[in-house]
């Protein structure tokens, strides 16, 4: 093994050796390793759904407009690296390994207080890295939560923004949207702008009651809304232009990631929509309806709001490409739609992690299905002890009446037959885990 391997291995087998730990412990241990964070101008970052999109659309934003940025993102979905970058490019290995070694020796030596945890050493490292590189701004993404997380020991914050909220993680967050926005509201920093949206608006309101609380400069947005991108000094219309991704999830994000950012920059209007437009062009987020072949996107949705922004996506997708085929001309197998429109209908490689709510988003696909938006599923075995075994993702479907094209004992193995002989004509897409487009990433774009 490398040393980068064996660093990647030790932080990976932390979990079995340690609990999550509290804010105070992470306090003290950035203390230990020299208080790191101080000085760091931080915006940070929450919710369920978006938040690694936020973080890459005001990151791309801050650095053109001659910036220099630092980020922290969670998870990864190939190599830890990606978690932490320094003007959009990944740690290196040695970096890596330099910082690991940092913050092993310093658990080794403070065995008075409990090891950290694989998030906490994560973010420890990046505190470490960013120190050195003493950037303009810092973008910090939270892991699970807010008000608990990591990252929200952080206290010199520019900016909070909260991304939309849904259902997930409820075991450690709470049963209700309001108790889920409750924790990720616990981010707001007193007299520190927050930035958030309207809806689901049981959320909203018990994010501006914490902004109200702690007199915290409060702005909820509506990307759906005209008087949003007014706000924002730029029509809709270009930015969706200018986003790799026709996702109208990401031009949600967008509208997040720009007011921020125009928060933080306070430049003239005319000089911020340039600004802000080259950046957005320059901006790219991995496996977020992300085309990695002609035909084939893939997205890490994995919880029914995901899930609902996903089917919305490819819904948007496939009419289009049904349009540039024949004008709404009638396709082979193709369902008609209120919009007019015959599409062909797609493929979905799917799998699932166990703790997510796998009958929710099945029943999601299936009415998919009965849509017309897909002919039926292909099934992949995740790798790790927390996938759903690939006979229960059958056994679901099939209860749901939905057409299981075939099942893979492994992600790539189901890559590479698709693949092999696929039209690239045929529309193909992935979802249900990150960890899924992780594993399709890694065996198509590999990093080294």
């Amino acid at each position: 093994m490398t040393a980068y391997e064996e660093a990647a291995a030790y932080i990976s087998g932390i979990p079995k050796f340690t609990v999550k730990n509290t804010p105070e412990t992470t306090r003290q241990w950035l203390k230990v390793l020299g208080s790191p964070d101080r000085g760091l101008r931080i915006a940070h970052v929450a919710g369920t759904n978006g938040k690694g999109s936020v973080t890459c659309f005001l990151d791309a934003v801050l650095r053109e407009a001659g910036h220099s940025t630092c980020t922290f993102i969670s998870p990864h979905l190939v190599t830890m690296r990606e978690r932490m970058r320094s003007g959009g490019e990944m740690i290196s290995q040695e970096d890596f390994v330099r910082l690991y070694e940092r913050v092993k020796s310093a658990a080794e030596e403070h065995l008075e207080l409990p090891h950290p945890s694989y998030f906490e050493f994560l973010y420890l490292m990046a505190m470490l890295y960013f120190a050195e590189q003493a950037p303009d701004f810092c973008i910090l993404e939270t892991g699970l939560g807010g008000r608990l997380d990591a990252t929200n020991t952080a206290e010199n914050k520019c900016v909070t923004v909260i991304t939309r909220i849904g259902p997930d993680h409820m075991e450690q967050l709470g049963d209700t949207i309001p108790q889920i926005a409750g924790e990720k509201a616990g981010i707001i920093r007193p007299n520190v702008p927050v930035i958030t949206l309207t809806q689901p608006a049981d959320a909203e309101e018990v994010i501006h009651n914490k902004a109200i609380e702690l007199g915290a400069p409060y702005c909820a947005l509506d990307a759906s809304q005209h008087e949003t991108w007014e706000m924002i000094g730029i029509p809709e219309e270009d930015v969706k232009r200018a986003l790799y991704t026709a996702a109208p999830y990401q031009t949600e994000n967008a509208a997040l990631a720009l007011l921020a950012a125009k928060y933080l920059l306070g430049d003239a209007e005319e000089v911020f929509h340039d600004i802000a437009l080259a950046g957005l062009k320059k901006a790219h987020w991995e496996g977020r309806m992300e085309e990695i072949r002609p035909g084939f996107y893939i997205d890490g949705a994995h919880n029914p709001d995901g899930m609902r922004a996903f089917l919305e996506a490819v819904r948007g997708i496939l009419r289009a490409n049904s349009a540039a085929d024949g004008a709404g001309a009638a396709v082979e197998d193709g369902e008609t739609h209120a919009a007019g429109t015959a599409v062909r209908p797609a493929k979905l490689l799917f799998s699932v992690l166990k703790d997510k709510q796998a009958e929710k988003l099945a029943e999601m696909i299936a009415a998919a299905c009965r849509e017309g938006l897909f002919s039926g599923v292909i099934v992949a075995q995740l790798s790790g002890c927390r996938a759903l075994d690939k006979g229960q993702i059958e056994q679901i479907f099939a209860d749901l009446g939905v057409k299981v094209y075939a099942s893979y004992d492994s992600v790539r193995g189901a890559v590479y037959s698709i693949l092999k002989d696929r039209n690239e004509s045929d529309p193909l897409f992935a979802a249900g885990s990150l960890y899924l487009v992780g594993e399709i990433r890694e065996y198509l774009e590999p990093i080294c």
